[in-house]
């Protein structure tokens, strides 16, 4: 395990080859580097402003962390012929209280330039840091992202700083026993200020980008759809750029991706586990391929890690068996870190599904007294509470959904055990 760990780490940090280039789509205009994502979101063509969930939304759209509740490290890189760029997010929520969140992209390369004052071959950085938060309220999720970034070319430098804003809407709040993330709208406007910057001689400014998505994910977040149209604002108009992307997950931890946009397709793949109980590693795969190009392009390779760090302030359970080989076996699952819900929500469900995403146990509480309160440990008889009979041999999973007082939801979802009772 500890080497499969490594060797997933190294490819995390950047040394992926055999590709001539970034065909992400998103050249041509001032700031165009700061438009990146993760492997997950190249892999649906970047349409991820009402599908952010996780700690990409800050390059999307920030109010997608209103819906993270568990600490995250996102590490992806890539290595071209001409350049290397990487990508380090880290977001840490706070109960019930939002999600903050710290990022880093940069990319650096050797170029050719035309100034005859500088060598023939000089170095070239860019590079951007974010500062992020992110709060979901009801039927609402905002947020925001103060961003400094760096230019660098040669001995001459540029500095500046910008804002993000955004915002995430979901109608199927309204409507009871439906998920609230059936559909979602999202909003977010990126270079507020439209910061100035000069690196040698000519003054710059930052492009204006309005992203406006619609989101659904269908039968019980197994098919996730995403639909974007993004205008990037400069002082020659308005150019509009759709975007769309899909993501299925057949079976719980196996993802395929597939989405473009007009000048790239996309496809990917993903895959995650538990490394501990507490901790937890998707690996996500994307492949670009820019068809608008007029000569052709090498395809585009793209891996990232998300690791899970639930100790570091989540929220997870620990089973005190892996695999349960006898039907009298009775599960003792300890509940790490309810402590930081006393007090502070309405009520709670602990469910466990089948592979297939079946409901085989469920217990909800409304939080009236201290006795209702989230436990510190749940125990299963490897019964179905529906029918009252033993359930199948299988791979099984949690997910607990907890209701703060202001009525949102937070879930949370993992593998629970394995049950084999041979024949």
């Amino acid at each position: 395990m500890k080497r499969f760990f490594t060797i997933l780490l190294v490819f995390g940090l950047g040394i992926v080859k055999a590709q001539t280039g970034d065909v992400s789509g998103d050249g041509g205009f001032s700031g165009a580097y700061m438009e990146v994502g993760t492997a997950r979101s190249y892999g649906m063509g970047q349409a991820f402003t009402a599908v952010s969930d996780k700690p990409e939304a800050v390059f999307y759209n920030p109010a997608g962390l209103g819906r993270v509740n568990e600490p995250n490290l996102i590490l992806m890189g890539a290595q071209t012929y001409t350049s290397t760029s990487s990508i380090v997010s880290f977001d840490m929520p706070w109960a019930i209280f939002g999600t903050m969140n710290l990022a880093y992209a940069g990319s650096y390369s050797y170029i050719n330039p035309s100034d005859s004052t500088m060598p023939s071959k000089v170095y070239a950085n860019q590079s951007a840091v974010w500062f992020s938060y992110g709060k979901k309220i009801k039927f609402i999720s905002f947020g925001f992202n103060g961003k400094f970034f760096l230019n660098s070319l040669y001995n001459y430098q540029a500095t500046g700083f910008d804002l993000d804003a955004g915002v995430m809407l979901y109608p199927m709040s309204f409507i009871r026993n439906l998920p609230f993330d059936l559909l979602t709208v999202g909003l977010s406007v990126k270079n507020i200020l439209k910061a100035k910057y000069k690196l040698i001689s000519e003054e710059e400014q930052l492009s204006q980008i309005v992203n406006l998505g619609i989101g659904a994910s269908l039968w019980d977040n197994k098919f996730n759809i995403g639909i974007d149209s993004r205008g990037v604002i400069s002082d020659s108009g308005v150019v509009l750029s759709p975007r769309v992307g899909f993501e299925i997950i057949p079976i719980s931890l196996f993802a395929f991706r597939v989405g473009g946009n007009k000048d790239v397709a996309s496809a990917g793949l993903g895959y995650e586990f538990n490394i501990t109980h507490g901790i937890g590693l998707a690996v996500d795969y994307a492949l670009l391929f820019n068809y608008s190009a007029q000569e052709v392009a090498a395809p585009v390779h793209k891996l990232s890690l998300n690791f899970e760090l639930r100790p570091f302030g989540g929220f997870w359970l620990e089973p005190d068996k892996k695999v349960l080989t006898s039907s009298h076996d009775r599960l003792k699952i300890d509940l790490h870190g309810n402590v930081q819900f006393k007090g502070r929500i309405s009520a709670w469900e602990f469910l466990i599904k089948d592979r297939g995403g079946n409901v085989v146990y469920r217990i909800k509480r409304n939080v009236l007294d201290v006795k209702d309160e989230l436990p510190g440990s749940l125990s299963w008889d490897q019964r179905n509470n529906v029918t009252g009979n033993p359930v199948d041999n299988g791979v099984y999973f949690y997910e607990i959904r907890v209701f703060d007082k202001l009525g949102d939801e937070l879930r949370y979802k993992g593998r629970l055990v394995t049950i084999n009772w041979g024949k």
